[in-house]
């Protein structure tokens, strides 16, 4: 019982250590008022208004042009070499760790390419 082991811990305390916390207590606390509701202010009741109905405009649909940006020079890099990173993923990986080894076998394969050929990818003039 939390109480008793308080009892306990209590009377484990010295003489002077008792006097200490009641002198506090006698100074802390202030004694206890007697309570009396706050008087309820009434408020003249005002007159409902009905609220004028706020009408939605629906936004025009985009037409699909069917059209997409050009791919960016990494992007069609990974799309023209995925199958080569796919290879040289070692065996034994299981299928949820399998995109991401290849997608850093495919960020490797990026870092050794040259300017020159960064910059014929970044262009698109790489054959398709």
């Amino acid at each position: 019982n939390p109480r008793r082991r308080g009892e306990e811990r209590w009377e484990s305390f010295k003489p002077a250590t008792h006097k200490m916390a009641e002198e506090r207590a006698k100074r802390t606390t202030k004694p206890v008022e007697k309570y009396s509701p706050p008087v309820p202010v009434e408020k003249p009741k005002e007159k409902k208004v009905a609220k004028e109905k706020v009408v939605k405009v629906k936004k025009a649909k985009k037409e699909k042009t069917g059209e997409k940006k050009p791919l960016v020079g990494y992007m069609l890099f990974c799309k023209h070499n995925r199958e080569a990173a796919k290879k040289k993923v070692p065996p034994g990986i299981e299928s949820k760790a399998q995109m991401p080894a290849v997608a850093k076998i495919l960020g490797e394969m990026w870092g050794k390419q040259s300017e020159s050929a960064k910059a014929e990818w970044k262009a698109g003039k790489v054959a398709k």
